[in-house]
């Protein structure tokens, strides 16, 4: 390794800064994911239902108004926005240790 090469990985070192190992990563609440997941899951089987419920309405079996089907759609698009904006959430820092005295 040249003397070129070493002075740029100290470089590159520095402006990483110092490693702590102490620092755990932030992640996302266990409950909270089961939540979001069981909601999109939830929202997935209502688009799913609101289909069936256009084929059959269109073949002529079930008597099913055209607004029933918008608010299970509707419904279904805004629990899966909510599962999703779950999900995306900032991660809750994890706790750290104190060291004591």
């Amino acid at each position: 390794m040249g003397s070129k090469s070493r002075r740029s990985m100290s470089v590159l070192k520095s402006m990483l800064g110092p490693r702590n190992k102490n620092i755990a990563a932030p992640r996302l609440h266990p409950s909270m994911f089961v939540v979001a997941s069981f909601l999109i899951k939830l929202a997935k089987h209502m688009a799913l239902i609101a289909c069936l419920m256009i084929a059959g309405s269109a073949t002529g079996r079930a008597a099913i108004s055209q607004l029933a089907i918008f608010c299970l759609v509707a419904g279904a698009a805004v629990i899966y926005s909510i599962g999703q904006s779950m999900k995306r959430r900032a991660p809750v820092p994890a706790r750290l240790p104190i060291d004591g005295p």
